[in-house]
């Protein structure tokens, strides 16, 4: 099978995968909520939260892992695999070790002496505080793991693997709904997660061990240099999370400020959405994240080139596919999610974090081309600086303003200004030609022109477009999705590409062999 083919095939495996899993997350949420309660859901949320806190170590560790493992596959020694994963596995049992001290240190004292919880609820709390925990540690120590499987582009099996958690967790819910008493709910629904997470580990550890024995041979002698390669790729990678989380937290409390709390339930619905989005972008992005890795470690820099340039669009194409019901129906999809009683400016922040998902869809293969280079020092910086100037702009915009709406949209302007950079980042160092650049460009404007009429139709046909009843709905996205697709095809794919897709579709349904 040639690798475009196998990344075609991993690519749209991983893009049904995440929209069964998308749907599943949004109507889990849904019962969660109904079935904890208000106070409940709040609670479980805000420690679950809390106890992420300690693993953003863990965060920047994963891609560090990701990459290390990618090369040591492409350079075909088996040895220098089975040092890469032991190196991983050691530093991820000592960031768990890490997790568990703070945790269980400054994070215990924490939430009994400074979170606001509710006098009656301090002892579920503490007990659903320990569950996360043993939570967050086993998903730690799966990382190696998934990142072996990742680079050696088993998407099929990562794929279950994450619908079999998915479903697992609304099973739970509907056990902790019909078979545990109202009071101890919560804690039931927390102790069942730490049995999905063990089983989502055992199968990942069993199917390894099967298929990977020589590569994960654990070599105890330690490699130094390999860990501090490793340790020094991902502490970038660190500078630039601090840089993302500050920015984001910043604008919410400069909202909380000036607008009270009202306006942050519609931040957190909007961040509900951008989570789900990340999440499909990121999972998207698996099928081609290790080519991009291993066609630079082997020094085929033209096929590294074509890969991203590809991929980039190809994530473009298919994330808006699914951007498109939300940009045009986003109250609609909101209501029939949430219900009726929507808080103010959730619509539009809602609208805003969608076409920011777009942009970081088209972004994704250039970060992990300044990745798969290891030198990501001055690109870190910069990139850092870039999302940074989220907090400032947003505090000045809306002070100049006194609006909502245009202060927000600094979100949608920081994650151009990051594509920008990383585009350029990308040009500045590659050996594709002006044909190259002007082609790649002249297909993804094609696209962001069908998005922008989408947006201007929505705009002056808003009122109308409210009053559509579920069919007419249904009927008119049905529409919208084809005339996107027969559009994609007409002026943004290729002949080759087409005829592939063709290929694949036709032996799916069984009608070439």
């Amino acid at each position: 099978m040639s690798e475009n083919k196998k990344i075609l095939i991993n690519t749209v495996f991983l893009y049904f995968r995440m929209i069964v899993i998308i749907g599943i997350t949004l109507y889990t949420v849904r019962v969660l909520y109904n079935t904890l309660g208000i106070e409940d859901y709040g609670l479980f949320n805000l420690i679950a939260g809390f106890i992420l806190l300690f693993s953003f170590l863990n965060s920047a560790m994963r891609s560090g892992t990701q990459r290390f493992l990618n090369i040591a596959i492409a350079s075909n020694n088996i040895m220098q695999v089975r040092s890469t994963f032991s190196v991983a596995l050691n530093i991820h049992v000592i960031i768990a070790l890490l997790v568990l001290v703070f945790s269980e240190t400054i994070g215990l004292w924490f939430l009994n002496n400074h979170l606001n919880l509710p006098e009656n609820k301090i002892y579920i709390s503490n007990i659903v505080y320990q569950c996360a925990v043993v939570t967050t540690i086993i998903s730690i120590f799966g990382v190696p793991y998934q990142a072996l499987i990742i680079a050696k582009e088993r998407m099929n099996l990562f794929a279950y693997a994450s619908i079999f958690e998915a479903i697992a967790k609304l099973l739970i819910i509907f056990i902790v709904m019909y078979l545990a008493y109202r009071q101890s709910a919560l804690i039931t629904y927390s102790v069942l997660l730490i049995v999905v997470s063990i089983l989502v580990f055992i199968l990942y550890f069993i199917y390894v061990l099967i298929n990977f024995r020589q590569e994960t041979k654990y070599v105890a002698k330690a490699n130094k240099i390999l860990t501090k390669e490793i340790v020094s790729f991902s502490g970038w990678n660190l500078f630039g999370q601090i840089s993302v989380l500050s920015s984001n937290q910043g604008v919410t409390l400069i909202y909380n400020i000036f607008l009270g709390v009202t306006i942050n339930a519609s931040l957190a619905i909007s961040q509900q959405v951008t989570a789900l989005l990340n999440n499909f972008v990121s999972n998207l992005q698996l099928a081609f994240n290790p080519q991009i890795v291993k066609s630079f470690a082997s020094k085929d820099f033209k096929r590294h080139e074509d890969l991203v340039l590809n991929s980039s669009r190809y994530s473009l194409y298919l994330i808006t596919i699914i951007a498109i019901p939300f940009l045009f129906y986003s109250d609609y999809i909101l209501r029939l999610w949430l219900g009726s009683d929507l808080p103010k400016y959730v619509e539009y922040f809602s609208t805003v974090v969608v076409l920011v998902a777009v942009l970081d869809a088209l972004s994704g293969p250039f970060w992990m081309s300044a990745h798969a280079k290891g030198d990501i020092k001055k690109y870190q910086i910069i990139i850092s600086a870039i999302f940074l100037l989220n907090l400032p702009l947003t505090f000045f915009i809306f002070k100049a303003t006194e609006s909502v709406y245009f202060s927000f949209l600094t979100y949608l302007l920081i994650s151009l200004l990051a594509l920008i950079y990383r585009v350029y980042y990308f040009f500045e160092k590659c050996e594709a030609g002006v044909a190259d650049f002007i082609n790649y460009f002249k297909k993804i404007i094609l696209v962001f022109i069908f998005i922008f009429v989408i947006c201007f139709f929505k705009f002056i046909y808003l009122n109308e477009l409210k009053k559509f009843e579920f069919n007419e709905i249904l009927f008119s996205l049905v529409i919208l999705e084809i005339s996107f697709i027969f559009y994609l095809i007409l002026f943004c794919i290729s002949k080759n590409e087409f005829n592939l897709i063709k290929s694949y579709i036709l032996i799916k349904l069984k009608f070439k062999k």
